[in-house]
């Protein structure tokens, strides 16, 4: 198995993948441009009206008009993270199941088009392969039961932490908007609170909601399974099991799974790499 993850179709299935993940982030940064729009125009509202010469009334009904237009766009967004995200989590089950010997489970997701991976081979080009060897951190001592056992509950484990870390940052940051929010609109009429404060700022406040909800389930279940493996004994023997596993992996662990800002990864990575080489 450590010889096969070095193989050279094997790396270019992990930078396709790293190529899918960077469109991602890159369609996050584009929402993210429509997500300030009605804060803008909310910051600026006296300058607009005087250099347009337009009421009050009129701006704050163009105001929610692209606030909700921009809310709308949330669920477009999200339509081509997962385009995006289930092309993705694809490749990196088509590198797992190559390493690991498993069969692969056509019921769970198609395999995508060999012309499809070629394309995408064609794009990441310049993606290093150098940082992509040895993946997966192998035992020889273990046999290969042991050591797909051992690597699927690190990648668990590993997408547990980062969440964990996220949610906790998510968290601390909506306390304190909380707190400043409270300070600022503590004499503020209640129709203003609406228009200048609350509606601008409703995207953020909706897209930040549905990831805190997703992280919390996406954590809850992590532990739930992990807990279970800890406490049976015989799930690594068997290469059924293992393919089981597998499946929830990819869809729970990789799929419906939040994607996690690479802030994280590089803030966790080396606490993460001495918690991986300890245990």
């Amino acid at each position: 198995m450590k010889n096969r993850q070095n193989e050279e179709r094997q790396l270019s299935l992990l930078c396709i993948s790293e190529l899918l993940y960077g469109r991602i982030k890159k369609i996050r940064l584009y929402y993210n441009f429509f997500l300030v729009l009605p804060i803008l125009l909310s910051f600026f509202k006296n300058e607009i009206i005087e250099k347009i010469r337009i009421t009050s009334e009129n701006l704050n009904t163009f105001n929610l008009i692209i606030t909700l237009a921009v809310s709308l766009l949330y669920f477009v967004f999200q339509f081509l993270e997962k385009e995006n995200l289930t092309k993705a989590v694809k490749v990196q089950e088509e590198f797992d199941t190559k390493v690991f010997g498993l069969q692969w489970n056509d019921l769970l997701a198609d395999q995508l088009m060999d012309i499809e991976i070629k394309e995408l081979k064609e794009e990441c080009k310049n993606i290093s392969k150098k940082n992509k060897k040895d993946w997966y951190n192998f035992d020889e001592n273990l046999n290969d039961n042991e050591n797909i056992f051992r690597a699927q509950k690190s990648a668990i484990v590993y997408s547990r932490k980062l969440r964990e870390r996220y949610l906790n940052m998510l968290l601390m940051i909506g306390l304190i908007i909380v707190v400043v929010f409270i300070i600022i609109i503590w004499k503020i009429p209640l129709g203003k609170i609406i228009s200048d404060y609350f509606l601008p700022f409703y995207p953020i406040f909706q897209k930040y909601i549905d990831t805190i909800f997703k992280l919390k389930n996406s954590i809850f279940e992590s532990k739930s399974v992990y807990k279970y493996l800890e406490d049976t004994d015989t799930i690594g023997k068997d290469i059924s099991n293992l393919r089981i596993l597998q499946d929830w992996i990819f869809i729970n662990n990789r799929l419906h799974a939040p994607i996690i800002p690479t802030l994280i990864y590089k803030l966790e990575r080396s606490r993460l790499e001495i918690f991986f080489r300890d245990n």
